[in-house]
């Protein structure tokens, strides 16, 4: 697993310098970029949701022009891409949903919902490692031409 907080940022800013249109050398990154932009919706929006939140204009903008009659490695990666977005961003007003909780159908013989409850705060556990002073000084010695490095100054 990545550390969203630091790495999807340069990794999403530079997947969006490859979907400009202006990017004549960067075009054939595309797919790539399309694929990587897949990837990183789930850990950045469980992390921190801005990371993606505030860039999400900008991504649908150039995102947009991935379907291509032309493309169609393009033309897939861009409608997965879509597919995970909407599985992870809230689309449209609230929906009514049946209360399962209330509903005893919802329940096994043993009144448990088909839930298993593992731990509390899961994701702050998870991540905890990169609060931890040996992963800053390994993140610290990266090289001056790591995007990792650069996207830290």
């Amino acid at each position: 697993q990545i550390d969203p907080a630091r790495a999807s940022p340069p990794l999403i800013d530079f997947s969006l310098r490859a979907l400009d249109v202006s990017s004549v050398n960067l075009s054939h990154q595309a797919p790539a970029a399309l694929s990587a932009l897949s990837r990183l919706l789930q850990p950045g929006l469980r992390r921190d949701p801005s990371i993606i939140l505030s860039r999400l204009p900008e991504i649908l903008r150039l995102t947009l022009a991935g379907i291509d009659s032309n493309d169609q490695s393009k033309t897939l990666r861009t409608l997965i891409f879509y597919r995970n977005l909407v599985m992870w961003v809230p689309v449209g007003g609230s929906a009514n949903l049946p209360n399962v909780y209330e509903s005893k159908k919802a329940l096994d013989r043993g009144g448990a919902d088909g839930t298993m409850h593992v731990s509390d705060n899961l994701n702050e556990v998870r991540y905890s490692i990169t609060d931890s002073p040996i992963y800053k000084r390994a993140f610290e010695s990266l090289p001056e031409s790591s995007v990792f490095f650069q996207a830290s100054i």
